[in-house]
């Protein structure tokens, strides 16, 4: 019986874990092209002048995805370091591709509130 409860409380913790992003605190930053993008303010991890945080990100279709990014406050760049979603997950190397922030768009504002 006790293995029981123990097995279930491993569980139950487990699965807060992975839910955790989903039940965050999200703010919504902009579409383009009939996607949205979401910030998961309660993720934002500073390291100087750069910032990792969650993104949702939800197509025209309704799937959704969760990036976590990169970015740069001062460089104008951000690269995804993993993904999450319907696929699974992807760890990627965030040295691999940095992409320019763009003026105007949910990464950029993105930077703003972190900053």
């Amino acid at each position: 019986m006790l293995k029981r409860v123990l097995l279930l409380a491993v569980l139950l913790i487990s699965l807060g874990s992975a839910t955790s992003l989903s039940a965050s605190h999200l703010s919504y930053m902009g579409t383009i092209d009939g996607t949205s993008y979401y910030i998961d303010k309660d993720t934002v991890q500073k390291y100087g002048k750069n910032a990792y945080v969650w993104v949702k990100i939800v197509t025209k279709e309704g799937s959704e995805v969760w990036g976590h990014i990169l970015v740069s406050r001062y460089g104008k760049a951000y690269t995804i370091t993993e993904l999450r979603g319907d696929g699974g997950e992807q760890k990627l190397d965030p040295h691999e591709e940095f992409r320019p922030i763009l003026p105007n768009s949910p990464i950029e504002k993105i930077v703003e509130l972190i900053w």
